[in-house]
C-alpha cells in the first residue's frame, strides 16, 4: 500500500525527493507544478494552489 501511494505521488508531482511523507487528505490543483524536498512532512488537509511552480 505504501509503495502504491509513493508511485502515485511520483506520477502526480513534478518532483518528489526521498523521505517525503504526506498525511491524507492532500489537495492540489495540478500537481506537476509541485516540487517537494528531501525528508519533508506535510500534515493532514494540506492544500497547494499550484497554478505556478511551488
Amino acid at each position: 500500500m505504501i509503495e502504491e501511494k509513493a508511485e502515485l505521488l511520483s506520477e502526480l508531482l513534478g518532483n518528489k525527493y526521498p523521505g517525503v511523507w504526506i498525511e491524507s487528505p492532500f489537495y492540489c490543483d495540478y500537481g506537476e507544478n509541485i516540487s517537494i524536498g528531501k525528508n519533508t512532512f506535510l500534515n493532514t488537509n494540506c492544500m497547494f494552489l499550484d497554478d505556478n511552480r511551488i
